[in-house]
């Protein structure tokens, strides 16, 4: 199993990286790595304004999704979610 934390280029330990690191990790970007966390999918700690991802989250993503393509998934959800906004924007105008 990978490590549960990384020293940064600064020296510092962390056990959480940011969702746009999630996303370089990855290879991703962060608007799927949003929608992964929407669906349930992927698991964020937040303990002030900033979501982050529990390096133990993203190896057990990774392990629980791998061989699967996740692409169909996420991109449903995301139009969805363009499809909603468009209903809201229409009953606003």
């Amino acid at each position: 199993m990978a490590e549960s934390y990384y020293i940064d280029g600064q020296g510092y330990v962390r056990s959480v990286i940011s969702i746009h690191d999630t996303a370089k990790n990855l290879r991703t970007s962060p608007d799927n790595i949003y929608t992964l966390i929407k669906l349930g999918l992927l698991r964020t700690l937040k303990l002030s304004k900033t979501q982050t991802v529990p390096l133990t989250e993203i190896q057990r993503f990774v392990d629980e999704n791998l061989g699967k393509d996740l692409q169909e998934v996420i991109a449903d959800e995301q139009q969805h979610r363009k499809m909603q906004a468009k209903v809201v924007s229409m009953k606003e105008g």
